[in-house]
Protein backbone atom coordinates (compact mmCIF):
# COMPACT_ATOMS: atom_id res chain seq x y z
CA UNK A 1 0.00 0.00 0.00
CA UNK A 2 1.45 3.41 -0.94
CA UNK A 3 1.24 5.99 2.48
CA UNK A 4 3.03 9.03 3.79
CA UNK A 5 6.08 8.69 6.08
CA UNK A 6 3.43 10.33 8.32
CA UNK A 7 2.24 7.04 9.47
CA UNK A 8 5.88 5.46 10.33
CA UNK A 9 6.74 4.10 13.50
CA UNK A 10 9.66 5.28 14.99
CA UNK A 11 12.41 2.99 15.04
CA UNK A 12 12.16 -0.37 15.60
CA UNK A 13 8.30 -0.01 15.98
CA UNK A 14 7.78 -0.17 12.44
CA UNK A 15 9.24 -3.24 12.13
CA UNK A 16 5.88 -4.40 14.11
CA UNK A 17 3.88 -2.33 11.82
CA UNK A 18 4.86 -4.03 9.36
CA UNK A 19 4.14 -6.90 10.83
CA UNK A 20 0.65 -6.24 11.30
CA UNK A 21 0.25 -5.16 8.34
CA UNK A 22 0.63 -8.05 6.54
CA UNK A 23 -3.20 -8.19 7.40
CA UNK A 24 -5.81 -5.85 6.26
CA UNK A 25 -8.60 -4.94 4.19
CA UNK A 26 -8.70 -3.03 1.17
CA UNK A 27 -11.58 -0.29 0.11
CA UNK A 28 -11.36 -1.32 -3.46
CA UNK A 29 -11.94 -5.16 -3.02
CA UNK A 30 -13.47 -5.34 0.87
CA UNK A 31 -12.04 -8.48 1.58
CA UNK A 32 -9.43 -9.28 3.88
CA UNK A 33 -5.44 -9.67 2.48
CA UNK A 34 -3.45 -11.55 4.35
CA UNK A 35 0.67 -11.65 3.42
CA UNK A 36 1.58 -14.14 5.65
CA UNK A 37 -0.48 -17.20 4.67
CA UNK A 38 2.71 -19.85 4.24
CA UNK A 39 5.59 -20.43 6.20
CA UNK A 40 7.68 -19.44 3.61
CA UNK A 41 6.22 -16.09 3.03
CA UNK A 42 7.02 -16.10 7.59
CA UNK A 43 10.74 -16.81 6.40
CA UNK A 44 11.25 -14.13 3.96
CA UNK A 45 9.59 -11.96 6.64
CA UNK A 46 12.38 -12.89 8.73
CA UNK A 47 15.38 -12.77 6.92
CA UNK A 48 13.64 -9.17 5.38
CA UNK A 49 13.89 -7.85 9.05
CA UNK A 50 15.73 -9.81 11.67
CA UNK A 51 18.39 -11.74 9.40
CA UNK A 52 21.85 -10.83 10.99
CA UNK A 53 23.75 -10.53 7.22
CA UNK A 54 25.07 -13.78 7.66
CA UNK A 55 23.47 -17.11 7.05
CA UNK A 56 21.03 -17.96 9.71
CA UNK A 57 20.91 -20.77 11.19
CA UNK A 58 17.80 -23.01 10.81
CA UNK A 59 15.30 -20.70 12.15
CA UNK A 60 12.11 -22.46 14.16
CA UNK A 61 8.98 -20.36 12.44
CA UNK A 62 4.93 -21.90 13.79
CA UNK A 63 2.88 -20.29 11.21
CA UNK A 64 -0.31 -21.00 14.33
CA UNK A 65 2.02 -19.06 16.62
CA UNK A 66 2.57 -16.36 14.55
CA UNK A 67 -1.42 -15.50 13.07
CA UNK A 68 -2.04 -15.42 17.02
CA UNK A 69 0.22 -13.44 17.88
CA UNK A 70 -0.80 -11.20 15.14
CA UNK A 71 -3.84 -11.07 16.04
CA UNK A 72 -3.60 -10.56 19.71
CA UNK A 73 -1.11 -7.76 19.25
CA UNK A 74 -4.01 -6.06 16.90
CA UNK A 75 -6.52 -6.65 19.26
CA UNK A 76 -4.76 -4.29 21.97
CA UNK A 77 -3.57 -1.48 19.20
CA UNK A 78 -3.85 1.55 21.01
CA UNK A 79 -4.80 0.25 24.27
CA UNK A 80 -2.66 0.24 27.88
CA UNK A 81 -4.55 -3.79 28.20
CA UNK A 82 -1.18 -5.68 27.65
CA UNK A 83 -1.76 -8.06 29.98
CA UNK A 84 -2.55 -10.94 27.51
CA UNK A 85 1.45 -10.14 26.44
CA UNK A 86 2.01 -12.25 29.78
CA UNK A 87 1.34 -15.43 28.39
CA UNK A 88 3.59 -14.92 25.21
CA UNK A 89 6.44 -14.32 27.32
CA UNK A 90 6.10 -17.31 29.22
CA UNK A 91 6.56 -19.01 26.26
CA UNK A 92 8.60 -16.61 24.13
CA UNK A 93 11.11 -14.85 27.41
CA UNK A 94 12.51 -11.50 26.30
CA UNK A 95 15.70 -10.61 28.28
CA UNK A 96 17.53 -6.92 28.50
CA UNK A 97 20.80 -6.14 28.18
CA UNK A 98 22.37 -2.33 28.73
CA UNK A 99 24.30 -0.94 26.44
CA UNK A 100 25.53 2.55 25.17
CA UNK A 101 23.75 4.60 22.11
CA UNK A 102 25.69 6.70 18.96
CA UNK A 103 26.08 9.29 21.54
CA UNK A 104 27.46 7.15 24.21
CA UNK A 105 24.53 7.06 26.52
CA UNK A 106 23.07 3.72 27.97
CA UNK A 107 20.14 2.39 26.79
CA UNK A 108 18.52 -0.72 27.59
CA UNK A 109 17.83 -3.78 24.27
CA UNK A 110 15.61 -5.96 24.51
CA UNK A 111 16.07 -9.76 22.77
CA UNK A 112 14.52 -13.15 22.90
CA UNK A 113 16.16 -14.98 25.24
CA UNK A 114 17.25 -18.50 24.42
CA UNK A 115 15.56 -20.84 21.99
CA UNK A 116 12.23 -19.69 20.76
CA UNK A 117 9.63 -21.93 20.04
CA UNK A 118 8.95 -19.71 17.06
CA UNK A 119 12.03 -17.06 16.30
CA UNK A 120 9.37 -14.60 14.34
CA UNK A 121 6.87 -14.23 17.36
CA UNK A 122 10.15 -14.02 19.70
CA UNK A 123 11.92 -11.44 17.79
CA UNK A 124 8.50 -9.45 16.70
CA UNK A 125 7.92 -9.65 20.91
CA UNK A 126 11.28 -8.45 22.05
CA UNK A 127 10.21 -5.10 19.84
CA UNK A 128 6.75 -4.64 21.25
CA UNK A 129 8.23 -4.77 25.23
CA UNK A 130 10.49 -2.33 23.87
CA UNK A 131 8.06 -0.13 22.40
CA UNK A 132 6.22 -0.57 25.89
CA UNK A 133 8.93 0.74 27.68
CA UNK A 134 9.27 3.62 25.91
CA UNK A 135 5.80 4.65 25.72
CA UNK A 136 5.46 4.63 22.53
CA UNK A 137 3.48 1.63 22.24
CA UNK A 138 -0.02 2.98 22.70
CA UNK A 139 0.12 5.14 19.45
CA UNK A 140 0.26 1.99 17.37
CA UNK A 141 -4.01 1.77 16.41
CA UNK A 142 -5.38 0.46 13.60
CA UNK A 143 -7.96 1.95 11.06
CA UNK A 144 -11.24 0.99 12.17
CA UNK A 145 -11.79 0.95 8.32
CA UNK A 146 -9.70 -1.09 6.23
CA UNK A 147 -7.50 -2.02 9.57
CA UNK A 148 -4.42 -0.57 8.14
CA UNK A 149 -1.85 0.27 11.39
CA UNK A 150 -0.52 3.56 11.94
CA UNK A 151 1.76 5.34 14.12
CA UNK A 152 -0.77 8.63 15.44
CA UNK A 153 2.08 11.28 15.52
CA UNK A 154 -0.96 13.89 16.99
CA UNK A 155 -0.26 15.51 20.03
CA UNK A 156 -3.28 14.59 21.72
CA UNK A 157 -3.21 10.87 20.35
CA UNK A 158 -6.60 11.24 18.92
CA UNK A 159 -5.74 9.95 15.16
CA UNK A 160 -8.78 7.48 14.25
CA UNK A 161 -8.31 7.33 10.48
CA UNK A 162 -5.26 5.98 8.31
CA UNK A 163 -6.41 8.67 5.56
CA UNK A 164 -4.39 6.92 2.76
CA UNK A 165 -5.77 6.31 -0.21
CA UNK A 166 -6.94 3.29 -1.28
CA UNK A 167 -5.56 1.04 -3.58
CA UNK A 168 -8.30 2.10 -6.18
CA UNK A 169 -7.57 3.63 -9.61
CA UNK A 170 -9.21 6.58 -7.95
CA UNK A 171 -7.69 6.41 -4.56
CA UNK A 172 -9.85 7.13 -1.59
CA UNK A 173 -8.95 7.62 2.03
CA UNK A 174 -10.84 6.06 4.59
CA UNK A 175 -11.66 9.30 6.90
CA UNK A 176 -13.91 10.45 3.51
CA UNK A 177 -15.38 7.43 3.31
CA UNK A 178 -16.78 7.81 6.83
CA UNK A 179 -17.37 11.48 6.57
CA UNK A 180 -19.12 10.44 3.40
CA UNK A 181 -21.05 7.42 4.21
CA UNK A 182 -22.40 9.23 7.95
CA UNK A 183 -23.80 12.61 5.91
CA UNK A 184 -26.12 9.76 3.14
CA UNK A 185 -26.95 8.39 6.50
CA UNK A 186 -28.44 11.32 7.88
CA UNK A 187 -29.72 12.27 4.82
CA UNK A 188 -31.84 9.36 4.59
CA UNK A 189 -32.99 9.86 8.31
CA UNK A 190 -33.78 13.23 7.28
CA UNK A 191 -35.81 12.31 4.13
CA UNK A 192 -37.71 9.30 6.24
CA UNK A 193 -38.26 11.29 8.87
CA UNK A 194 -39.76 14.07 6.62
CA UNK A 195 -41.79 11.65 4.73
CA UNK A 196 -43.28 10.58 8.08
CA UNK A 197 -44.09 13.74 9.32
CA UNK A 198 -45.67 14.77 5.12
CA UNK A 199 -48.18 11.36 5.63
CA UNK A 200 -49.54 12.81 9.04
CA UNK A 201 -50.82 15.75 7.56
Amino acid sequence: MTETNSQAAPGSLEVVRTFLNTWWIPNDTREATDELTSLGAMHQFYATWFSKGERDPEISIVPELVWQLRADLRKILGKSEVLVLSEWLKRQPIEVKLSQDEEGMPTLQYRPAGSATCQLCAEVLALVVEAISRSSWMRLKACPNCQWVFYDHTKNQNKVWCLMTARAPQGRSCGSISKVRSFRQRQKASVAKASGKSERF
